[in-house]
């Protein structure tokens, strides 16, 4: 439904094509994820964009030669699993989760934050928690 209301209000009528970002090797994450969201904007410009999507790191290793990679890639939607920790059980029990923030515009340097959620909470429990700690 959401891809189908962002098309229907892309902004963008003549898509260019655009190359992955890739970062790794060094080059500061600020600067990838910028590149990434500015390449992505060139092909999607929307009210949905503007306010309902973000970007997802994902780093990773080459076990054989050790080449890194670290991408960017646009999300509308994430599940993120709250695994349970040992300790207390019940209704109150929380564990504390580590978040970067890369805020916009680019070249604003990330923000990471630790903070407390529940135990059985979701994405909007998680949303909540950052948005009262930074």
């Amino acid at each position: 439904l959401m891809d189908g209301i962002h098309e229907d209000l892309n902004r963008v009528k003549k898509k260019p094509y655009t190359e992955v970002v890739e970062g790794g090797d060094g080059k500061p994450d600020h600067k990838v994820a910028a590149e990434a969201w500015r390449r992505h904007l060139m092909r999607n410009d929307s009210l949905i964009v503007d306010r309902c999507q973000g970007m997802l790191r994902s780093h990773l290793t080459c076990p054989v030669c050790d080449h890194e990679s670290v991408t960017f890639d646009p999300y509308m939607s994430l599940s993120l699993p709250i695994a349970g920790a040992g300790g207390k059980r019940g209704a109150h029990a929380s564990r504390k989760i580590e978040v970067t923030v890369v805020r916009l515009p680019p070249g604003t340097p990330p923000t990471t934050l630790w903070v407390s959620v529940p135990l059985q909470g979701n994405v909007e429990d998680l949303r909540e928690a950052v948005a009262e700690a930074g």
